[in-house]
């Protein structure tokens, strides 16, 4: 097989995964009008324009005007966890590993005005200070298979729960109150518990501490773009831990210990706090350390791409509603089938020099540009090889200079 009949090969199982997605979640939705709405809205989300309005995605989408995309976000009547359910479902299919982590991190959302839910001024790493904004916690489910986000949650700050007129303004349900960044972190961590996902760790930045989600889990650096991610490391181990006294059922000796990670290249020291069970290998924390950048990842592909900060809603149903759909997208180009991606890229490394793993975005190029039907297919894919080779060859470059130091 050529490599062009190859990368055919992947552009069909992309496109027949996406519509794949769609048949997934028609149940969710009781009119036919609102799951074509939701069809567009996903084709939107993966096309190629810069920007991702409501009148942006409805001009896209071949609408009238914006009424159907509001009407989808904002005025429908369906489920939202719903949604997020079947991405969860959808990712722990393609990604399932009993190894997985699953990556807890906020994000933040910059908007003007006061009357997006949840919006105030409070800090986000996003923009590097206290700034007039959303934050959303989410988790990531990572494997050696690839990642995606599998659920989500808008953290409302005091200023908000504790104005009853606001919340009703922005139709938050009566049932949610206030709930600090651990607690909803542990919500999605017993979420996923009771769904059965597949995981032995959990990461989070320091915001999320250990007491809370010690409790509820008791459970317990790799790849990176431009290849190993070469750091020194050292593990102290500080106390150790009785799991019956967090649940009676549970036995065994737990350690609460100290890992830390040298740049080698400034010395640069960063520390972790760690949970795990005794005995456990630095070799096993520093892998588990190394998947929490894949979350980072995750939101800068999100936001450069699929839009979730052009969200116009300004209610809770409208936020949930469109970063599942976006969570959906993101889920679909991040668990592509692997083995005729490897098959693939097998073909065409034996005719050309090595490359690197097609990526998203790539994938997502090369769809576009055959559809337009503007360059020769021929010069489409061999822009793709050009590329992905020059990819390779700095990757090789970086890890050179990195084990010579």
């Amino acid at each position: 097989m050529s490599g062009g009949a190859s990368v055919e090969e992947t552009l069909e199982l992309w496109a027949s995964s996406l519509r794949g997605i769609k048949e997934r979640i028609r149940p969710l939705f009781t009119q036919e009008r609102v799951a074509a709405s939701a069809a567009r809205f996903l084709d939107v989300l993966l096309g190629n324009e810069p920007r991702k309005t409501g009148w942006m995605r409805a001009e896209a989408a071949g609408d009238p005007g914006p009424w159907r995309q509001q009407a989808l976000l904002g005025r429908g009547t369906w489920d939202a966890d719903a949604l997020r359910d079947i991405v969860r479902e959808y990712a722990v299919e393609q990604l399932c590993d009993d190894k997985a982590v699953l990556v807890i991190d906020e994000t933040g959302f910059l908007k003007q005005g006061k009357a997006s839910c949840g919006v105030a001024r409070q800090y986000t790493g996003s923009a590097g200070k206290i700034t007039n904004c959303q934050i959303g916690v989410f988790a990531a489910y990572v494997s050696d298979k690839g990642h995606a986000f599998i659920d989500r949650a808008l953290y409302l700050p005091k200023a908000w729960t504790s104005d009853s007129a606001r919340m009703r303004a922005a139709r938050v349900p009566e049932t949610v109150g206030f709930a600090t960044k651990p607690v909803l972190a542990v919500e999605m961590i017993e979420r996923a518990l009771a769904a059965h996902v597949p995981f032995a760790w959990v990461a989070a930045d320091s915001v999320y501490g250990v007491g809370d989600i010690e409790a509820v889990l008791r459970l317990s650096a790799g790849q990176g773009t431009k290849g190993e991610r070469l750091y020194d490391w050292a593990y102290s181990e500080l106390a150790d831990l009785d799991a019956s006294e967090y649940d009676e059922h549970r036995t065994g000796l737990w350690t609460r210990g100290l890992l830390i990670r040298r740049n080698p290249t400034d010395s640069d020291m960063a520390y972790f706090t760690t949970c795990c069970p005794k005995g456990t290998s630095i070799e096993t924390l520093v892998r588990a350390e190394g998947t929490r950048w894949r979350i980072e990842e995750g939101f800068e592909t999100a936001k450069n791409e699929l839009g979730p900060d052009h969200n116009e809603t300004r209610s809770w149903h409208g936020w949930h509603r469109h970063v599942s759909l976006v969570m959906l997208g993101l889920c679909h180009d991040g668990c592509r089938p692997t083995s005729s991606q490897q098959h693939a890229e097998k073909n065409e490394i034996s005719t050309t020099k090595e490359l690197i793993r097609w990526s998203v975005q790539e994938i997502r190029r090369l769809a576009f540009k055959l559809a337009q039907r503007q360059i020769k297919p021929a010069h489409i894919l061999a822009w793709s090889v050009f590329r992905r080779a020059h990819q390779a060859a700095a990757r090789r470059s970086h890890l050179k200079s990195k084990m010579q130091l």
